[in-house]
């Protein structure tokens, strides 16, 4: 985890924060698919589906992770999310 708490919620990162954050990414070829359907989830506000898709696609496909590890994962985001928009 990286970045920390400013005034009123807002994660700031640093440079060399930011240099630390890792970005999981999908094969070259399935990337222009995955992205156009989590865009069109997060444009019609379906935020559950777009997670669902990235968890799927990206975390347990690509990298392996069990079922048990994404909900850790989302779990870790939510505590933070929380956290930073009661500061």
């Amino acid at each position: 985890m990286e970045g920390h708490a400013l005034g009123g919620g807002m994660l700031k990162l640093e440079p060399t924060e930011a240099g630390r954050v890792v970005v999981p990414l999908p094969h070259a070829n399935e990337a222009a698919r995955l992205v156009k359907s989590i865009d069109g989830f997060f444009r019609s506000g379906d935020l559950e589906r777009a997670t669902e898709l990235i968890d799927l696609q990206v975390l347990r496909k690509r990298f392996a992770l069990s079922a048990t590890e994404c909900q850790l994962l989302q779990s870790g985001a939510e505590e933070l999310r929380k956290w930073r928009l009661h500061k």
